[in-house]
């Protein structure tokens, strides 16, 4: 198994421009993850150096993990990374390195960036004998993947780690296959290898399975297929209900009371801010919008917390996405005080009503407001435009049609 990097911070971080107190206790939990699953290789992403350079790499370290930058140089020399690392499985030799485009270190201090592709040979050259090669990618754009897919060398697989290319092989055989995590993180990437000696070309399995439903060049995929290694990718969503190591799952939920407990307690609150009141209490003067509101999703959005059967409705953290102005200034702190504001209501789109009566009129709805809850992370498909008509209280709705595709 390969971790291909960004599994300490998240992109909710990043979109935040902060690292607090609860972004460090769940990095610490995915270490603890990582120390438990004993992946073969863990690569630093550009997400998890958010952290600091020196603290993501140290604390993989605290759990005995040295994780790999090709080309990155750490300045603090206490930092311990490695430039690839290599290892056989069933008699196939594989390596791992983790490659950032130069544009990865934009606004970082503390390291200096080598060129990818140069620190890649030095790599190949050290490694000796690679039956097959594992790039993960960070931040480069089309034309340094295509150079990275045109590069002679063993069969590879280039993880686009942040999705930001759209390089792709047009033929059946490639020496370069290309691979994009998933965006959620309860979605895992997987990839069956199915390896032939010395064969220098991949084929992708999903290219025969298109092949087979279009009923037209099966033979064809067939016969290129015949003297290459075989791929087949898959995501994979793990739910609650997946086996975990009970020393994982003990500190899971050593994370979860600290969200319902001390985490809380740490969040202040502005006695001057105007109070969130409710969707009812708005509706004395809308009462057309009111009603148009009820009928969209987002009426639901507490009901569907409660169906999930993780818990949600018992976390903070998801409670704060399907409640009005919980945690936030002149709103509710505990869970169990949300009565009123269950849902996304009008306050959670426009401001508390306190500030509305008799002052500015509120602005339009704007896509700022709604990636604080529909974040890369959380809904990665988010798209303002077509999201906006099926959550617009200015239109009545069919409940039972109302509800974005999927």
């Amino acid at each position: 198994m390969f971790d291909a990097g960004d599994s300490l911070v998240s992109a909710d971080a990043k979109r935040r421009g902060s690292f607090n107190e609860q972004n460090e206790r769940k990095a610490g939990l995915m270490a603890d993850y990582l120390q438990a699953a004993r992946p073969e290789a863990v690569a630093l992403g550009e997400l998890d150096l958010i952290a600091g350079p020196s603290a993501a790499a140290s604390l993989l370290a605290s759990r005995g993990i040295v994780p790999v930058a090709t080309n990155v140089r750490f300045k603090d020399p206490a930092v311990k990374t490695v430039p690839f690392v290599a290892w056989e499985t069933s008699g196939y030799r594989f390596l791992a390195v983790n490659l950032f485009a130069p544009r990865a270190a934009a606004g970082l201090e503390g390291l200096e960036i080598q060129d990818p592709l140069a620190a890649l040979d030095s790599a190949l050259r050290q490694a000796g004998l690679v039956d097959v090669l594992l790039v993960s990618c960070h931040r480069f754009d089309d034309a340094l993947m295509k150079r990275l897919a045109e590069k002679d060398g063993p069969p590879r697989i280039a993880i686009d780690t942040d999705g930001g290319t759209r390089v792709r092989s047009a033929s059946s055989v490639t020496r370069t296959v290309f691979a994009k995590p998933p965006p959620r993180g309860t979605d895992l990437l997987t990839a069956e290898l199915y390896l032939k000696r010395d064969a220098p070309y991949w084929y992708r399995m999903d290219r025969h399975a298109d092949a087979v439903r279009r009923g037209k060049g099966v033979e064809e995929e067939e016969t290129a297929a015949v003297e290459c290694s075989l791929v087949d990718f898959r995501t994979r969503r793990l739910f609650g209900n997946v086996k975990g190591d009970p020393g994982v799952l003990a500190k899971i939920e050593e994370y979860k009371a600290w969200t319902r407990g001390a985490a809380l307690s740490a969040v202040p609150d502005d006695p001057n801010a105007p109070k969130y009141v409710g969707a009812e209490n708005c509706g004395s003067c809308h009462e057309e919008q009111l009603a148009n509101w009820k009928s969209t999703y987002h009426a639901d959005a507490w009901e569907s917390l409660v169906k999930d059967p993780d818990g949600g409705a018992a976390d903070p953290e998801c409670v704060s996405c399907h409640v009005s102005g919980f945690l936030q200034p002149g709103g509710s702190r505990k869970i169990e005080e949300t009565g009123p504001f269950r849902g996304v209501q009008c306050e959670s789109c426009h401001a508390p009503l306190a500030k509305h009566p008799g002052g500015a009129k509120y602005p339009k709805v704007n896509e700022a407001v709604c990636v604080t809850c529909h974040s890369e992370t959380r809904d990665p498909h988010f798209d303002f435009a077509k999201y906006l008509k099926y959550a617009t209280c200015t239109k009545p709705h069919d409940r039972a049609t109302n509800r974005v595709p999927r």
